[in-house]
């Protein structure tokens, strides 16, 4: 048994788990229903509907999770920044659900959150010149935009109502 090799952990993929159990645990389950989506990973992690008046009526979010240990404050720490992979961003651009962006401090256990389709829509023009030329764009989530508890999680079911139609014909 000594000659054995084993697979070694990784960090990455520890904060990974972290994340992901964490945006499942912080969706008050009264209200939202977690999917895992499972197969190759083009930049879709999770799909969490909501429930509104105890109706499902297909009201979903579509999700990234982005685990971090040291998040990135910036503008007087009133944002939170973010690498996102340009390609991950056109993926979410085309959806027709909204596609929330959650970078999750796996430290304080809070969640940080950008609808993609409505960062797009309010910087528009300095996020088109980049998509072509760039590998990846910064993305600044106002420290407001956070989900810390059950109640919290209620911020984003207005995204769950809202469809898009940015780049289908």
């Amino acid at each position: 048994m000594d000659d054995l090799v084993f697979p070694k952990d990784c960090p990455a993929r520890k904060i990974g788990s972290k994340a992901t159990r964490l945006v499942h645990y912080k969706f008050d389950p009264d209200f939202w229903d977690y999917k895992e989506v499972t197969g190759n990973d083009y930049g879709l992690d999770c799909v969490i509907e909501y429930s509104d008046d105890n109706n499902w009526k297909n009201d979903k979010i579509e999700c990234q999770i982005k685990g971090s240990a040291n998040i990135s404050f910036v503008s007087n720490n009133t944002m939170v920044s973010f690498s996102l992979n340009v390609k991950t961003l056109s993926y979410a651009l085309k959806s027709f659900n909204s596609f929330m962006l959650f970078v999750v401090n796996v430290i304080t256990e809070d969640i940080y959150y950008m609808c993609i389709q409505e960062y797009y829509e309010n910087n528009k023009d300095k996020i088109h010149s980049k998509i072509k030329n760039q590998k990846s764009i910064t993305i600044n989530i106002p420290v407001e935009n956070v989900i810390s508890t059950f109640e919290d999680s209620h911020k984003v079911s207005k995204y769950a109502k809202k469809s898009w139609q940015l780049f289908r014909k």
